[in-house]
């Protein structure tokens, strides 16, 4: 599913960049309170963005959006640059996205069972680093950091993880048969 359109030259893959970013700074303002850490949209963005730029793009769209926010952009959760709580999981988006990506570009994501694996390992990612940094910055012990940063959204992001597998599979199938 990785689109050739934005590999294509180097003013289009800074367009792909600019987009992801753009679309991650959107996502984070959909946000669902549900504990101390607020869920946003951004873990289906960066499962998207993994999925249509491919690996190398995708890792750097979420490192330009990490970037901007470090410098000042106020496009974090909140309209805010702070990534005083939730640093970790941003960091996390890198690499994340870079394995979705990498998969992507492979076919590796062609059923639903492959693809919601995929997005299962970019999501488990995604928490480690948010975890790791709640452990490291805040000082919380695992059992809190796994209490605050984790069990408040798996549900919902395993569920959003299943819908979005679902979607994707049957849309590339859809594309693929009506051959475009």
């Amino acid at each position: 599913m990785v689109s050739a359109w934005f590999h294509a030259s180097r003013n289009r893959s800074a367009l792909g960049i600019l987009i992801g970013a753009l679309v991650l700074a959107a996502s984070a303002q959909t946000i669902v309170e549900m504990g101390s850490i607020p869920s946003t949209m951004q873990t289906v963005a960066i499962l998207l963005i993994g999925t249509f730029l491919g690996g190398r793009l995708a890792a750097m769209t979420a490192a330009a959006y990490v970037f901007g926010g470090l410098i000042g952009v106020p496009w974090f959760s909140g309209l805010d640059a702070d990534m005083s709580i939730t640093g970790g999981y941003l960091l996390g988006f890198i690499p994340a996205a870079g394995l979705v990506g990498w998969y992507s570009e492979r076919g590796a994501c062609a059923s639903f069972s492959s693809r919601l694996g995929v997005y299962m390992q970019g999501l488990t990612i995604i928490y480690v680093g948010g975890v790791l940094w709640l452990m490291l910055s805040v000082h919380y012990s695992l059992n809190d950091a796994l209490a605050i940063g984790v069990h408040p959204t798996l549900v919902h992001d395993v569920i959003e993880c299943s819908f979005l597998s679902g979607v994707l599979v049957i849309y590339n199938r859809v594309r693929t048969t009506s051959g475009k």
